[in-house]
């Protein structure tokens, strides 16, 4: 605890450890959420569905200049779990906005959907079915995630002790 304070009066004094060390200490609870989150994804269960609409979109509509207009992949469908119908937007656990010249990692993303014609696989959450993705976390997505979790607080110790 008597650490702790001491990195607060440095923090406050606007010393670089004292901010470094909050840096990391948030980066690691806020991250330790999204882990947990995206590894109960991966063991969602599938069903298939129906591809009512998809594809990238402007986002926040479009900019004077055609390289400054930010993109989003997008998606509607629905699905039954248990009887009842959903309907989702969610195409991935990563909402990327890019601009005109990254607008193919989203296109791939799209194209990363498992489909055939209008039908989709859909993962839904079996404890609240309405949450639902068309694509789970990967592997990928998961080290970037443990990298910025344990990253910044290897730095800091690496740093200062």
């Amino acid at each position: 605890m008597e650490y702790l304070i001491t990195m607060w009066e440095l923090a406050r004094a606007g010393e670089k450890q004292g901010v470094m060390f909050f840096i990391a200490l948030y980066c690691f609870l806020i991250m330790s959420i999204s882990l947990f989150g995206q590894l109960r994804m991966r063991q969602w269960p599938s069903v298939t569905g129906k591809l009512l609409d998809g594809g990238t979109r402007t986002f926040g509509g479009s900019d004077r200049y055609d390289a400054d207009t930010r993109y989003v992949v997008s998606a509607l469908y629905e699905y039954e779990v248990h009887g009842k119908r959903y309907q989702g937007k969610r195409v991935s656990p990563w909402i990327f906005v890019t601009n005109r010249n990254a607008r193919g990692i989203l296109e791939h993303q799209f194209k990363s959907v498992d489909r055939q014609g209008d039908l989709v696989k859909i993962f839904y959450n079996p404890n609240n079915p309405k949450k639902s993705t068309l694509l789970k976390p990967g592997k990928f997505g998961l080290c970037v995630s443990f990298a910025i979790w344990i990253g910044p607080l290897l730095t800091y110790f690496a740093s200062y002790h």
